[in-house]
């Protein structure tokens, strides 16, 4: 099992470097309280939430993208590995990105300026959200696959019941965590609670993974 998350961090180690990179440059520009867009609001107050937050998301996307076209999993089912423990290091893999990046950002909170302690909020608000984006669209395409078994109409009912469950879950619990769902940055702490609702959807899509008679998704 740890064999295999050690293979698919080797196989992916370029895109999960650049994860790495952006962290530590933010890191270097906060410790040195250094304001990229000092005479740009709108870029002084989001640039560090977006390119951390989106950007780790857009990396993340497309190791997802490259492993579904590389059928990836349909090549580990081949393996002596029980679906369990293929689900687990697959479930492993998907969420560390965020949730190290996260546990990262946060523990910055003692050693920055106060000047910056602001864009730590925002980083892991964003990043919260882009969590809950991706694991959500990955128990729709699962539970997808899932419904096999049923007829084509029916999969497509389901699976837009789930998606607009997901939908209005997902931005109730945005909702009542901001303050304002236009501006949902600047927390004090409670963004804590997009990376709890995310990894609650990321353990209902590793048990529904655990139903995919055929891993060809």
């Amino acid at each position: 099992m740890y064999r295999l998350l050690k293979t698919e961090i080797n196989y992916f180690k370029l895109h999960l470097s650049v994860i790495v990179l952006v962290s530590l440059i933010f890191t270097i520009c906060a410790l040195n309280n250094i304001k990229l867009f000092p005479q740009i609001y709108f870029l002084e107050k989001y640039f560090w939430s977006v390119i951390v937050g989106l950007g780790i998301y857009a990396i993340v996307f497309m190791i997802w993208s490259m492993r579904k076209k590389e059928m990836r999993e349909r090549q580990h089912a081949l393996l002596p590995i029980s679906i369990n423990k293929l689900t687990f290091t697959r479930w492993l893999f998907g969420v560390s990105p965020f949730i190290l990046v996260g546990f990262y950002i946060e523990m910055l909170r003692s050693i920055l300026p106060s000047q910056q302690l602001i864009y730590i909020e925002r980083i892991n608000g964003q990043l919260g959200m882009m969590f809950i984006a991706l694991v959500g669209f990955d128990l729709v395409i699962n539970s997808w696959f899932a419904l096999q078994s049923k007829r084509y109409d029916k999969r497509l009912i389901y699976t837009v019941i789930l998606s607009i469950a997901l939908i209005i879950l997902s931005f109730g619990v945005i909702y009542i965590v901001s303050a304002s769902i236009i501006k949902p940055f600047g927390f004090g702490g409670e963004e804590i609670f997009f990376f709890i609702w995310a990894l609650i959807i990321s353990l209902v899509d590793a048990t529904i993974f655990t139903k995919r008679k055929l891993l060809v998704g």
